[in-house]
């Protein structure tokens, strides 16, 4: 019942994606007070995505931060309904990098992991978190906290396969088209500095680096026939 609940405020305040993971086998003193990690995604327009095609465009970008920007919101409504219950909450903003990690482009705490724990979607060959229902055109955000309930299974399904687009479509060659297996480093699927440098350099509008789309854009997945 309060699982439901919490769902549903979030899913209210405009989550698209909402998922509860186990993270109490993770071992770092930063999240030791913590053993839910709450999913919280919020889906990318279509046809915005659908603008990038050799590149990232201002309307991607500005999407992109605005999504952020809503998804934050999202898990600071969240964290303030979970704390009024009395629960200790920790949001994790959606692009907050750990401070002591930076030059290894290292998040605080990792969405992927909270989103695949909590079976919202697997890891593909991109880095990006894969989804059943909009491929990987969906931003994700993060609430800690010390819940009392059950996780959600977390998703076993490999939806990428033998498909390699997003790795021959790279202009970066940063993915190096291997599906993730649990325990893989980030580097055996996908080189971000390679990705990082590619964009800084020859895409002046992505925001100083941060944003690129081409993966997201040419995905299979994301493209598939939806119901109106």
């Amino acid at each position: 019942m309060l699982k439901e609940s919490i769902r549903y405020q979030l899913h209210n305040a405009g989550a698209d994606l909402v998922g509860f993971a186990d993270i109490s086998h993770i071992k770092d003193d930063r999240y030791k007070d913590f053993n839910i990690a709450i999913s919280i995604g919020v889906k990318l327009f279509d046809a915005v995505i659908d603008t990038i095609t050799d590149g990232p465009t201002y309307m991607y970008y500005h999407h992109y931060d605005a999504t952020n920007m809503k998804i934050d919101q999202i898990a600071l409504s969240g964290g303030v309904y979970l704390e009024n219950l009395g629960y200790k909450v920790l949001p994790v903003a959606a692009s907050q990098m750990d401070p002591h990690k930076k030059d290894d482009l290292v998040a605080f705490f990792s969405h992927k992991t909270a989103a695949r724990l909590s079976g919202l979607g697997h890891i593909g060959k991109s880095a990006l978190i894969i989804t059943k229902d909009f491929g990987p055109r969906v931003r994700f955000g993060t609430i800690l906290t010390n819940l009392p309930i059950d996780a959600d299974p977390p998703m076993t399904e490999n939806l990428c396969g033998s498909c390699n687009v997003c790795s021959t479509e790279c202009p970066a060659d940063a993915i190096k088209g291997v599906n993730w297996h649990i325990g893989d480093e980030r580097n055996v699927i996908y080189d971000a500095h390679m990705c990082r440098s590619h964009i800084k350099k020859y895409y002046p509008v992505s925001g100083g680096g941060t944003v690129c789309g081409i993966c997201i854009q040419r995905c299979p997945l994301g493209q598939k026939p939806r119901d109106l």
